[in-house]
């Protein structure tokens, strides 16, 4: 993959954290938590369908099923192929894990908690985890008995991984954490306002947002430093696949230690 197409990717994952943070304010019966992504929203989907009436609610039923068996299709794909391994028999599991991932979703007043909104964190946690250990054990198997070239590939693609993810750290700190402390704060003073004549003051709480903002640099600086680490790890990589004695491999490597 291209370093211009990467960066696009990058800034496309942005843009879309951006625009989640922004539903998660206007429309939080819908866009709670990104661990219940998308399961919340084909929630949304499939109740309204199945409150349209006799056909809706039969186009519901469908589309829960065969949302539901996504990962056994992929499962039987691949078994045509004869590209399974033994760790797919997770993805069968993975469509019975989503078929009460969903239902409890439709349905959160049959899984209780005693944490609001807890339904969607913990269901989705749960499927995700499970999912993720798939996609780990899955490449595991892949580059179990692979070449030192392919091994190469596949760190490339660990590197890949791993800077999407802290950009969705600092994209969830951004556009997240702070919008939501700033606004907890200003909900824990609207009480406090003080009467003088016909006018309300507020608190001054802009020392408090200051802080907030400064708490949430120091929390992306890390972030962002191992985002440039892994940004040189990635050419040192490319440079090494070409000529591990190169000039340009040994500076980048000296340049990483340091």
């Amino acid at each position: 993959m291209r370093r211009k197409i990467f960066l696009g990717i990058l800034i496309i994952e942005a843009v879309f954290c951006l625009g989640f943070s922004i539903l998660q304010i206007h429309c939080s019966d819908v866009f709670s938590t990104m661990v219940a992504f998308p399961f919340e929203q084909i929630r949304w989907g499939l109740r309204r369908l199945s409150l349209s009436g006799p056909r809706g609610n039969m186009i519901a039923i469908i589309l829960y099923v065969l949302i539901c068996f996504i990962p056994f299709f992929c499962f039987l794909i691949l078994k045509r192929k004869d590209r399974e391994k033994a760790v797919d028999l997770f993805l069968p599991i993975l469509s019975i894990l989503m078929v009460f991932v969903v239902y409890y979703m439709i349905n959160p007043g049959l899984f209780h908690t005693n944490i609001p909104d807890g339904e969607k964190l913990i269901l989705g946690s749960t499927f995700y985890a499970v999912l993720f250990g798939y996609l780990i054990l899955r490449v595991l198997t892949m580059f179990a008995s692979a070449d030192m070239r392919q091994l190469q590939k596949g760190l490339h693609l660990l590197f890949y991984i791993m800077i999407m993810l802290l950009v969705y750290a600092v994209c969830k700190e951004c556009f997240g954490s702070l919008p939501a402390s700033i606004q907890s704060v200003r909900e824990a003073n609207e009480g406090l306002a003080i009467e003088v004549g016909a006018f309300y003051t507020q608190p001054n709480i802009r020392i408090t947002i200051l802080f907030l903002v400064v708490q949430c640099i120091v929390n992306v600086i890390p972030y962002c430093m191992d985002i440039m680490i892994g940004l040189f790890g990635m050419k040192g990589l490319e440079e090494v696949m070409i000529d591990p004695y190169s000039d340009q491999a040994v500076a980048i490597s000296i340049k990483i230690g340091k």
